[in-house]
């Protein structure tokens, strides 16, 4: 029996406008673009990295194609960085890290090559995914493949003939005693960024021919930024060097081009590469040049053949010859040489392994050490004691004596229950509205930087982390202002981990998308800082802070002046392992300076005392049970103020890298000045709004003593050496309570020494200390190295203590027998950046115990 029950009237109504509610949703939502088959977009990854190298730790290219289906594409093109790690013997799991993307428009049928930046590593996987309103469309893996050498430059070649990638990649240098060839890669004018940050993952770029022509101003604008920043460009343009110099802007390069001489002498250029002039013939076309200032390697004044000049912290070495031409290009297989010298120190031995690592991370982990510093907020993100005090006192006040007295009659008194949370609510609810909501901090912008200031360029190089912490906010879009390259900290650290190990995330945690407006996207990590970062070159518009400091026996006398636009404070003056506080300067005020200068090493008998301790640190107050020598000066400690503690913190992790080489007892601090501002240094880089942003900035400025004219004797207390072992296995230090060594086996020690000159300065010759404690022995017999040891030192053994020499691009070895040698001729062993190397060589399977090589300079200051 079948029995027909209609609804009633109201539930078909209901059901009719449910129904109608639903088909209009789904009409509105956004659907995925249908094409039919064959006519779905599609994407092809051309390259990963530069000509297949990724730079670890530095931003690396993916060079896409995109082609459109049957219709216009609006959509978004992403890499995602992924983390790749086994749960069990056949469960692999991939875990978003974050995302760069760009959003594109490809026209129906169309095709666009797009190059997206990602800050790669190594043992990350990826993938290439073109989206449109959150569909994907298409999607392609990728995997970042270590180089030969992971730890080595990267050097790239931008020439029209492919010979000359091959010849530079022919030069080899010690990998775990093996020769390896260096990672080389072959670039075309698309590869070259406009962005020079883009750029810092090459450490040298040789150019040959007229590619140059092909480049935006953009892109040479960047190329001379990337010099500037420490970046080794060799020209090698020949007869056309007019053309090869294209590759920076007009006017950058303090070389005027002549014409070309088609039969030069070359026995001066074969001769400085250690070359045969017989092979091949001596003679071929060069171009005629004059350059200005800078240092001529091969050739003379009249007719250089090779020059090299610093430009900020990197170089520029132009040669007058084209190799691809003869007679040296049927030499292709012998100019080995001839390019390792022209690379300079970017190629040599002791950038093999650690001298670049520890570059690297002081450039592509700039800003990512400053995370810990934002973490410490300034005292004035926090509302201020005396607003809550009034206001809980207020509180008490109403929900107290007011209360009391509005109800003291028994027939109201029931009324209190109701007037006190009410009270409750009101006040909290105040107190929220005004420190909160009004005021702008339920999102709270916090930015440190360290900014480097260069004297002789007047520019600036800045790396800057802008923490936001916003816990009302689960997921966080932030527009992001300015031209340069921004990433997202933490993007190399990978998965997030729970109590119960990686957290299991299908989205990233971590977007930045390029487009109309350059967003950071923020999926979860409300209730921790959330950070941005980034290193950028400033302008002139830092201004400097002005020394007039010269040496007055032993003294250092002189006077400090600010001539930024900001305030700073704390001023301090680092000299070797001394700090001496200045105070606090305003714009254009100045403060006298007299520094004792030390004439031996001193030995810290509190061990380890940090830069933010000798710039911030009091002498520590004497505790029950605790006694200090009186005739000793007391160890530093920290005040208990939290903007010190932050300050410290600041100091810490910008210079951990330097610090961290081989601890306080090897480190000492070149001739700098530093303060610290609470100005918004640069522009900002992301948009806050009505929400407030703290700054705290760290400004660092290498001195340059005011020398008068005529001789100078600079002692080595003003010539620290900056350290960085090459190859050392295990290495430490030791003292006997007058003197303090260090002890290391297997590889060498490199110091380098930066001399606080004026330009006008030339240095005639140097001594340096070649001391020993004991004989070097092989590492199983270290017990044999002797000891106690006497009042001095030993003299140094041969085959111990080593120089560069600049102009040969080779070291040398210092005699032994004595306790300090004379340099009569110091020009091949200082370069153009008033730079000397010295070297304490082990070798393999040897233990050394050596006093830390100083350095000891005489010339004259000119007119």
């Amino acid at each position: 029996m079948i029995v027909n029950r209609q609804l009633p009237d109201w539930r078909r109504r209901f059901l009719a406008a449910l129904t109608t509610l639903a088909v209009a949703v789904l009409c509105l939502m956004p659907v995925a673009p249908a094409f039919a088959d064959g006519e779905q977009a599609t994407l092809e990854v051309l390259e990963v990295g530069w000509d297949g190298h990724v730079a670890q730790g530095f931003w690396s290219p993916i060079r896409v194609r995109v082609t459109g289906g049957a219709a216009d594409l609006d959509g978004l093109l992403e890499v995602w960085l992924e983390n790749q790690y086994q749960t069990g013997p056949q469960t692999t799991i991939r875990t978003p890290l974050a995302s760069f993307g760009q959003e594109v428009s490809i026209p129906a049928h169309q095709a666009k090559e797009l190059q997206v930046w990602v800050p790669a590593g190594y043992g990350f996987v990826g993938s290439v995914r073109l989206t449109v309103a959150g569909n994907t469309l298409a999607s392609e893996n990728v995997e970042f493949r270590p180089t030969k050498a992971p730890y080595w430059p990267l050097v790239a070649v931008l020439s029209d003939q492919e010979e000359l990638a091959a010849q530079v990649g022919r030069i080899e240098i010690p990998l775990q005693g093996l020769p390896t060839p260096i990672n080389v890669a072959q670039l075309d004018p698309v590869s070259i960024p406009t962005q020079a940050d883009y750029m810092k993952g090459v450490k040298g770029l040789v150019v040959q021919g007229n590619l140059p022509s092909h480049l935006s101003e953009a892109q040479r604008a960047a190329l001379a930024e990337w010099v500037n920043a420490g970046g080794h460009l060799v020209l090698a343009g020949g007869p056309d060097s007019a053309l090869t110099a294209a590759i920076l802007p007009a006017q950058s390069l303090p070389i005027v081009f002549g014409g070309a001489d088609p039969s030069a002498d070359l026995t001066p250029l074969l001769q400085w590469a250690g070359l045969s002039a017989a092979e091949g013939g001596g003679k071929g076309p060069i171009v005629r040049m004059a350059p200005e200032g800078g240092q001529i390697l091969a050739g003379t004044k009249e007719q250089p053949l090779v020059w090299r000049n610093t430009v900020g912290r990197g170089m520029i070495t132009v040669l007058a010859v084209d190799p691809t031409l003869e007679p040296l290009a049927s030499r292709a297989n012998g100019l080995t040489p001839l390019w390792k010298l022209a690379l300079g120190p970017t190629v040599s031995d002791q950038y093999a392994n650690d001298e670049y690592r520890y570059q690297m991370e002081n450039e592509s982990y700039a800003a990512n050490r400053l995370r810990q510093a934002i973490e410490a907020m300034p005292p004035a993100a926090f509302p201020d004691w005396k607003e809550l005090a009034l206001w809980l006192g207020g509180f008490a006040l109403l929900a107290g004596p007011l209360v009391h007295l509005a109800f003291w009659n028994p027939s109201r008194r029931r009324w209190v229950w109701l007037a006190v949370p009410l009270a409750s609510v009101l006040v909290a609810g105040t107190i929220f509205a005004s420190g909160v909501t009004l005021g702008g901090r339920d999102m709270i912008g916090h930015s440190v930087s360290h900014l480097r200031i260069d004297t002789h360029e007047g520019t600036a190089q800045q790396a800057m982390m802008l923490g936001i912490y916003a816990p009302m906010y689960p997921d966080l879009t932030v527009n992001l202002v300015g031209n340069a390259p921004i990433n997202g900290a933490g993007v190399m650290d990978g998965p997030r981990w729970g109590p119960y190990g990686p957290e299991q995330v299908t989205e990233p945690p971590f977007r930045l998308i390029a487009g109309r407006t350059t967003r950071a996207e923020y999926n979860g990590g409300e209730s921790a800082m959330r950070p941005v970062m980034v290193n950028r070159q400033l302008g002139s518009e830092v201004g400097q802070i002005d020394t007039k400091l010269s040496v007055d026996g032993d003294q250092l006398k002189g006077t400090v002046t600010n001539k930024t636009p900001f305030k700073l404070e704390d001023v301090t003056l680092l000299v070797a392992r001394t700090a001496q506080k200045i105070g606090d300067l305003a714009p254009g005020e100045s403060a006298e300076v007299t520094v004792t200068l030390q004439t031996e090493p001193t030995q810290n008998r509190y061990g380890y005392q940090s830069v933010g301790l000798l710039m911030l640190g009091e002498p520590m107050k004497e505790r029950p049970g605790m006694q200090f020598p009186p005739d000793q000066p007391r160890p530093l400690e920290l005040p208990r103020d939290p903007e010190i503690q932050r300050r410290a913190r600041l100091v810490e992790s910008s210079m951990q890298v330097l610090m961290n080489k081989m601890g306080y007892e090897s480190f000492t601090f070149p001739l700098t000045v530093v303060a610290f501002t609470e100005d918004a240094v640069g522009p900002e880089i992301a948009d806050l709004g009505r929400h407030p942003i703290h700054h705290l900035s760290l400004i660092e400025q290498r001195v340059e003593l005011d020398l008068p004219a005529g001789p100078f004797r600079l002692p080595p207390a003003l010539i620290p050496g900056d350290v960085t072992p090459v190859g050392v296995q295990g290495w430490g230090g030791g003292s006997d309570g007058k003197m303090s060594w260090m002890e290391f086996d297997t590889g060498s020690m490199m110091y380098t020494y930066t001399l606080p000159l004026p330009a006008t300065a030339e240095v005639s010759s140097l001594s340096v200390t070649t001391k020993q404690m004991g004989k070097a022995v092989p590492v199983n017999e270290r017990g044999k190295m002797g000891g106690p040891f006497g009042p001095d030192a030993d003299p140094a053994e041969d085959g111990i203590f080593q120089i560069y020499n600049w102009q040969r691009g080779e070291w040398e070895w210092l005699p032994g027998g004595s306790t300090e040698v004379k340099l009569a001729n110091a020009a091949p062993y200082v370069n153009t950046d008033l730079q000397v190397k010295v070297q304490v060589y082990a070798g393999s399977g040897r233990v050394i115990r050596f006093i830390v090589p100083q350095v000891t300079v005489e010339g004259r200051v000119g007119q």
